[in-house]
């Protein structure tokens, strides 16, 4: 019988895997819209797929958080999980398909606003993928509050891979951007298919609990960590919003480069985040909080020293590889634009994973306030420091806010939930 480290060893493993995977042929994606549907079709699309984003973090209304953090909590009692899980699909249903008439009625007003008519059309285009896009969230969330966890690691993989085939189809059959947007729906509802079949063992098993009584409690649940996800999304591009102010296009795309960089290389503590979350989440419902902060003690070095390291290999990676391609992007700006925002990631890395604590340990509103206070203060700091020092300014700025967003919380779990994180 494997151990427990040795599970949790696979289960970071997996994700690590899935999230590289789907981390190239998202990239990959974007590059062959580029190549089949040139400059002006990748901005309809960019600019339809960023509200098609947006509208799929209403459309769940947060209820993805409340199926991660109850499931997370009571799995283990096999009566509650089905009608957990019912109970946020057929909320998220509800409010993602109300958010697609929106998007039906307010596409030519968008559309007029960007001057660009083709929109309309795209986003309208972009309905399906929107309701799909939303519940698989819920199944996404499902997997991971049930600890299915390589699961949740397959069907990250599939469903990039789904998207990146459906653009393949989309351009070799010549389809036009409109047709894609629909391609990107049907590999959303393939990919929520899946999902639900992962689940399957969980809806086989009978149950007497009655879904309704769930109903309120993950409604409003949900509706608190609302803004959760959309401060998260805002937080990760409004440094380039402000650089974009003050600077050419020119610095701002050498910024841009090096921020999706950064961007990427923070995004892998999500990986560490899936595998943590189900365990404390149980452990909070269980008032297990000396034994949260033994799990983040023993996390800490391992995390603080594999990031740097991680950091380290990047930037002289980057150094040393740029100049070999062809992208006509100055390496010694990029190198220096990651490696200030990396410093900041590596500060913060031990902490990162646990940044949603607040909401497992049943504080929604606060931790949603948690990521509205980190949002302010990047802001700020991108309005001080990039007028004065251009984008280096706007690295350093960022690179304080992701230091700062792991003081917050030390802050925050040590004086609303009692563990200390330090």
């Amino acid at each position: 019988m494997a151990s427990k480290s040795s599970v949790n060893t696979i289960d970071v493993a997996a994700n690590m895997g899935s999230f590289a995977i789907a981390s190239a042929l998202a990239l990959g994606a974007n590059l062959l819209v580029l190549q089949f549907w040139g400059q002006e079709g990748m901005g309809v699309f960019i600019q339809s797929f960023s509200i098609y984003i947006l509208a799929t973090q209403i459309g769940a209304r947060g209820t993805q958080n409340a199926t991660l953090t109850f499931l997370g909590r009571w799995h283990h009692k096999k009566r509650f999980s089905a009608p957990i899980i019912i109970a946020s699909l057929s909320l998220t249903f509800i409010t993602s398909l109300s958010i697609g008439v929106v998007i039906w009625f307010v596409a030519p007003a968008v559309a007029a606003l960007l001057q660009s008519p083709l929109v309309e059309e795209t986003l309208r285009a972009f309905i399906p993928a929107i309701v799909f896009g939303s519940l698989i969230k819920i199944g996404m969330a499902a997997l991971n509050g049930a600890s299915m966890l390589r699961r949740y690691a397959f069907l990250q993989a599939f469903r990039a891979t789904a998207i990146f085939i459906a653009v393949i189809y989309a351009g070799f059959s010549l389809s036009s951007i409109v047709e894609l947007a629909l391609y990107f729906g049907l590999a959303e509802a393939i990919s929520l298919t899946l999902s639900l079949a992962f689940l399957g063992d969980i809806f086989r098993h009978k149950s007497r609990e009655k879904t309704k009584r769930w109903f309120a409690s993950i409604s409003l649940f949900g509706f608190k960590t609302l803004p959760y996800g959309i401060l998260a999304e805002l937080n990760t591009k409004i440094d380039v919003l402000i650089l974009g102010i003050f600077a050419s296009d020119a610095i701002v795309g050498i910024y841009s480069f090096a921020a999706l960089l950064a961007e990427g290389f923070a995004n892998l503590v999500i990986v560490f985040r899936v595998v943590l979350s189900p365990k404390l989440a149980r452990m909070f419902a269980q008032s297990k909080r000396l034994e949260i902060r033994e799990i983040f003690l023993k996390w800490r070095v391992k995390l603080n020293a594999g990031f740097f390291a991680l950091g380290a290999t990047a930037s002289l990676f980057l150094w040393f590889a740029l100049p070999l391609t062809p992208v006509d992007i100055p390496a010694s700006q990029v190198v220096l634009y990651f490696s200030v925002i990396g410093a900041g990631v590596v500060l913060a890395s031990a902490h990162m994973p646990f940044n949603t604590m607040l909401m497992l340990g049943g504080k929604p509103t606060l931790h949603s306030i948690y990521f509205l206070t980190v949002l302010g203060t990047n802001t700020i700091g991108n309005i001080i420091l990039t007028p004065v020092m251009g984008a280096l300014g706007t690295a350093i700025a960022t690179g304080i806010s992701y230091a700062l967003s792991a003081v917050l919380l030390v802050i925050l779990t040590r004086r609303h939930l009692g563990i200390k994180l330090y």
